[in-house]
């Protein structure tokens, strides 16, 4: 039992939320009461969720020494020697074949997609891009657009230029709240967890969480008055849901610099209620406003 728990821990499901990405499209096309789409897409969210294991696994073999000297990163299955390199190979391969196989029974630009997110991992740990500040970062938060893109394929779905934006800077946001997390204990604790880290300097770093927090309420208020928005929607009053968003965003801004919660941006979804309660309330409100 120990080692299927090992396991589970191993493929990070609790990271699967970040796939849910998928259903943004459709969600803002008006057509997630759609009954065959709906299924589909969540055939496709399965197909991110082992292929994204498989990048975690590979990006654990990579970052297995540095994770070592984590204080919470250590207790990781690969870095804690539960479970050994090869293993951890052999599971992400199930993983990836699983995902490429399920992708079959989907349009052929979703797997285009999906081998896209996997190359761009690949390149990123394989060609030590990983090692080069903001562009490391870019790289991550690329993936989040490619899940919106597959989304969009899926379905046939224009995905709108507004979207891709508003999810990078998301992404952006998030990541740097992480590495910042890595810097501190560098810079505070002399633990090094990451070699990037240590080029980081932290007071840009704080200054560029900030602006991007800020540019993307900004951008999300914009795009929520658009002429393009209120006539897709039928509606002028999706401005309001812009305050949910500058809650969430003052709360992870309160969260990253005052309670200094830098980590993993999962964790702090999982463990703080005030977030969640933002996150389904903003969701309610734009279901109320654009279906009903």
């Amino acid at each position: 039992m120990k080692n299927i728990l090992w396991y589970v821990k191993l493929i990070r499901i609790d990271h699967w939320v970040k796939n849910l990405f998928l259903f943004l499209p459709m969600f803002f096309a008006k057509r997630f009461l759609e009954h065959s789409l709906l299924t589909e897409t969540f055939y496709g969210f399965i197909s991110f969720c082992f292929m994204s294991s498989a990048v975690y696994i590979l990006n654990d073999i990579y970052d297995k020494e540095e994770d070592a000297n984590h204080p919470q990163k250590k207790y990781r299955p690969i870095s804690a020697a539960a479970i050994t390199v090869t293993q951890a190979k052999s599971i992400s391969l199930i993983c990836f074949i699983v995902s490429v196989s399920i992708s079959f029974f989907l349009p052929s630009q979703f797997l285009i997609f999906l081998l896209c997110y996997a190359i761009i991992n690949g390149i990123y740990n394989g060609l030590g891009f990983k090692q080069i500040p903001y562009l490391e970062v870019s790289l991550i938060a690329s993936g989040f657009v490619i899940r919106v893109q597959s989304g969009g394929a899926i379905g046939n779905i224009p995905v709108s230029w507004w979207l891709n934006v508003l999810t990078f800077l998301l992404a952006l946001f998030l990541i740097l709240a992480k590495r910042r997390g890595d810097v501190l204990l560098f810079t505070e604790r002399k633990i090094s967890v990451r070699k990037v880290a240590q080029i980081y300097n932290l007071k840009l770093l704080n200054f560029i969480i900030v602006f991007f927090a800020f540019m993307l309420v900004g951008c999300y208020v914009v795009y929520s008055v658009s002429g393009e928005v209120t006539t897709r929607f039928k509606t002028d009053k999706l401005f309001l849901s812009s305050v949910f968003v500058l809650a969430g965003m003052l709360r992870f801004l309160y969260l990253i610099f005052i309670q200094k919660k830098s980590g993993e941006p999962i964790e702090i979804l999982w463990k703080d209620f005030f977030i969640q309660g933002i996150l389904v309330l903003w969701i309610a409100f734009l279901f109320l406003l654009i279906y009903l």
